[in-house]
């Protein structure tokens, strides 16, 4: 199966209604079934964006607070999370303005990306370890670390 790693907390909100788009800066004709693989861990400048992200998006105050370092550092990492549907692939200015505030924080949508569209996420009844890599790549469930 196609996979591909994404890291936290952007891979967590795939499966809990926060992330229907995964940004990429290229078009992507992949369509169907892919696994999403947390990264084992996430570097400081995406989560310094992810926060600024959060800040300049959100006027709630309780959901700034949930989402906090030591929530984001408890999640899973290096681990395939579960599955879901790519069903498109779209310019991210073509739908940027139509998404809530809280959705445009787990991802990128500037002019020149593009977003894929995600439908029926289907998480892991527990995350299943694994090495995953940049990019696209395949797992094989029973070949996982």
């Amino acid at each position: 199966m196609r996979a591909r790693t994404i890291y936290e907390p952007y891979a967590w909100g795939i499966f809990h209604g926060l992330k229907h788009f995964e940004t990429v800066p290229h078009p992507c004709h992949i369509r169907g079934t892919i696994a999403i693989h947390a990264a084992k861990s996430t570097p400081a400048h995406a989560s310094i964006q992810f926060f600024k992200s959060l800040l300049e998006q959100t006027d709630d105050l309780t959901k700034i607070k949930m989402f906090s370092p030591e929530w984001v550092k408890s999640l899973p990492y290096g681990a395939v999370l579960g599955t879901v549907e790519i069903i498109n692939c779209v310019p991210a200015e073509s739908i940027r303005d139509g998404l809530p505030k809280l959705e445009r924080v787990f991802g990128d949508f500037s002019d020149g990306r593009y977003a894929l569209v995600l439908a029926d996420p289907v998480p892991l009844e527990r995350p299943v370890p694994a090495k995953g890599q940049q990019g696209w790549w395949n797992w094989e469930k029973n070949k996982s670390e």
